[in-house]
């Protein structure tokens, strides 16, 4: 079923203030409100608030009525921020390579339409034991092949998917693809392993998220004990008690939490104890310098020791050469992954990792296809 109009434009809200589209999803009615443009102080109209008049066309967008419903919902959250002065939107647009090419209301438009038309697709980096060279698991990386620019990189469109709100319904989708394909790997014979998917800030603030996550196991018949969710520091700065309390409710499930990017972002020891997470993720910053500086070798050392005096397990990320891995071993750190092991492999390609790591392997195991 696609989304469209109830009521011909005639008839929709005139307000000077709001517009009022009413649409079919899940077999009800479904109204969004939205905020006009409004000109600015100079009397012109930016490139945030012209959004606002190109939505209807981009919320007739032909999706699926799932999809359609979440991105509205989503939508309609990202107005109710972006019409604040403090918003970032409400004064300039986002400055990545694709936007330079592409208006604030294409970017939505694009990502849209690449959600709906299956132009994301995931990839998939081992995480190595480094002590015994052994798998331990994956981590879910998203992907968007764009159709003229060719691939763009998360650091651009991701973002742009987490300001207007569409983190939320691209993140169930790579959840519910994860394990899709994690349970096509087990009906091949290949043995459990640890799965992780980032978990953004934005679907931690949904009231709905556990409820979410468990439908999709559910869906996919995914055991959680080889579900681990990754989320960032960053939680700390918006209701880190609602955050924590949705975490404790995910732990319940089975599922592991991992804090990513470590040391880089909002690091709070006093949170730390309080956080329901099994596993440390370094940044790959602290592995960037680790040879050339001696105070980067003292902080990663540290980190790694406050982790197992926490009983938790440590992943270092960024590794790329031998000297990096004996150092680390050396630290005592648990796992790691980078393009030294193997760089972020399609399914096909990881599929076929994971029957040579059933074979004799090397010392270590790289994989630079």
């Amino acid at each position: 079923m696609t989304l469209r109009p109830l009521l011909p434009p005639s008839e929709l809200n005139t307000s000077p203030e709001l517009s009022t589209i009413p649409y079919p999803a899940n077999d009800r009615s479904f109204l969004l409100t939205l905020p006009k443009a409004r000109p600015s102080h100079d009397g012109e109209t930016s490139d945030g608030e012209y959004f606002f008049n190109d939505l209807k066309s981009l919320v007739c967008q032909s999706m699926t009525s799932v999809v359609q419903a979440e991105i509205c919902q989503s939508l309609r959250h990202w107005f109710q921020s972006v019409t604040s002065p403090f918003s970032p939107f409400a004064q300039k647009p986002p400055t990545t390579p694709f936007s330079l090419t592409a208006s604030l209301p294409e970017w939505i438009q694009e990502l849209c339409q690449a959600l709906e038309n299956q132009a994301l697709s995931l990839s998939y980096q081992p995480q190595i034991h480094l002590g015994t060279g052994e798998l331990l698991g994956v981590e879910t990386l998203l992907r968007w092949q764009h159709p003229q620019l060719g691939m763009i990189s998360p650091a651009d469109f991701i973002p742009i998917a987490e300001k207007t709100g569409l983190i939320v319904p691209i993140g169930y989708w790579v959840l519910r693809q994860s394990c899709r394909q994690y349970q096509q790997w087990q009906r091949e014979g290949i043995p459990p392993f640890k799965l992780s998917v980032n978990l953004s800030l934005r679907q931690l603030q949904e009231p709905d998220l556990v409820a979410q996550i468990k439908a999709i196991l559910q869906e996919t018949d995914m055991n959680p004990q080889y579900l681990a969710l990754e989320i960032t520091e960053s939680l700390m700065f918006y209701e880190p008690e609602k955050a924590i309390a949705r975490l404790n409710q995910l732990k319940h499930l089975g599922i592991q939490i991992e804090i990513d990017d470590f040391g880089v972002g909002y690091s709070s020891l006093s949170y730390l104890k309080d956080l329901p997470v099994q596993t440390l993720k370094i940044d790959k910053s602290f592995l960037d310098n680790l040879l050339g500086t001696k105070k980067n070798q003292v902080i990663l050392h540290s980190i790694i020791e406050l982790g197992h005096r926490l009983a938790l397990n440590i992943i270092a990320e960024g590794i790329e050469n031998q000297e990096q891995l004996t150092l680390l071993r050396q630290m005592n750190c648990d796992y790691g992954q980078g393009y030294f092991f193997s760089r972020p492999l399609d399914f096909p390609a990881i599929t076929h990792y994971f029957h040579q790591q059933r074979s004799p392997r090397q010392e270590h195991c790289p994989l630079l296809i």
